[in-house]
């Protein structure tokens, strides 16, 4: 298919790119605001459920420009041939981190969601959360992006997502113990590690977790050989790959992917380096909007909701009903958003 596509290589428009980076920060920026305002002067705290489908579109649309939901991508961050993901997650993490705090200064409720530290349950659940990663090649969030982008293997994933959800509502009750009840040290955070406990003192925390993370992005290279991302972020770096060659790389599977979509995932290119770090901080405002807003939770909690689990788990899971099940809605026509701006294709990836 490659050696039949024609490749042009110039200087691409990217101005696409920088318009829906704009879009996605006054979507962003609505939520953010109105939520403060929400709280501040009406004293309402908590946001109705419809408002989750609005975060689902403006969450997944990123995802989507960075090929998230490919499973090609997430293969080669967990092998670190491509670190494109892990950076790029530091970085929502660590401005969002910052941004968080600084609100919980002012802002008289934020809904944290901060889960228990059970010793067995999250060994027992990182491995296969790991494990069926790598084989499935998706997230529990990247399957519905997957789902509206037309991946036809991702229907396999929801099926097994579903089996899961299934599987542990229906022995909860027996595994409880073991996995949730033994060595169960509650909510931990970094601060109260160390025995900080005023807000003063969990925002001063949060700046050096939030450098850390953002030094991911500083410091980390994006490819095995490469340099650091914030070098070509600055310009002040040749590149590792030359741009015609990523093209000629991504043509093989999209052979009608426009050349901007190409350079704007591209680290190595310094332009599109400041595209994917607007786009990153626009997330981590929505992300942070959605705590303002009402509780985030995880899109895993959507198959749990889907099979609606006997009634010793549904108590559990009524106590903790967010906006994921409802954002999850939003993830497909966020998808459709961002393919009609990029210029990517549907249904034509199946697999």
């Amino acid at each position: 298919m490659g050696s039949s596509v024609k490749i042009s290589v110039g200087i691409t428009n990217l101005r696409p790119m920088w318009v829906m980076a704009t879009i996605l920060l006054v979507g962003a920026l609505v939520m953010l605001v109105g939520g403060i305002l929400m709280q501040l002067i009406y004293h309402v705290f908590l946001a109705p459920l419809w408002v989750g489908v609005f975060a689902g579109i403006l969450l997944s649309i990123p995802l989507e420009i960075w090929d998230f939901s490919n499973p090609d991508v997430i293969i080669r961050a967990i092998t670190l041939k491509d670190r494109l993901l892990m950076v790029c997650f530091g970085l929502v993490i660590g401005v969002g981190a910052i941004l968080l705090y600084a609100l919980n200064l002012f802002v008289p409720v934020l809904h944290w969601g901060i889960k228990s530290f059970f010793v067995p349950g999250i060994v027992v659940g990182g491995l296969l959360f790991g494990i069926g990663t790598a084989i499935a090649g998706y997230f529990p969030g990247t399957i519905w992006i997957a789902l509206g982008q037309g991946r036809r293997d991702a229907v396999y994933a929801v099926i097994g997502g579903l089996l899961g959800a299934l599987t542990w509502s229906l022995i909860f009750g027996q595994a409880r113990y073991f996995l949730w009840d033994t060595l169960n040290f509650g909510p931990i955070t970094w601060p109260t590690v160390f025995g900080l406990t005023s807000k003063l003192d969990e925002f001063l925390v949060a700046i050096v977790f939030g450098a850390l993370m953002i030094s991911m992005w500083l410091f980390v290279p994006r490819r095995q050989g490469g340099r650091a991302c914030v070098l070509h972020l600055t310009g002040k770096a040749k590149e590792v790959m030359p741009l015609e060659d990523e093209i000629s790389e991504f043509k093989e599977d999209y052979p009608k992917i426009p050349d901007y979509v190409i350079e704007s995932v591209s680290v190595q290119q310094p332009r599109s380096s400041r595209i994917i770090f607007a786009l990153a901080f626009d997330f981590a405002l929505v992300a942070v909007a959605v705590i303002v807003l009402r509780q985030i939770f995880g899109e895993s909690t959507t198959y749990a909701w889907i099979c609606w689990p006997p009634p010793f788990l549904g108590g559990f899971l009524a106590a903790t009903f967010i906006l994921h099940p409802v954002a999850v809605h939003g993830t497909a026509p966020g998808r459709h958003c961002g393919a009609l701006f990029a210029g990517l294709e549907f249904l034509e990836c199946g697999v």
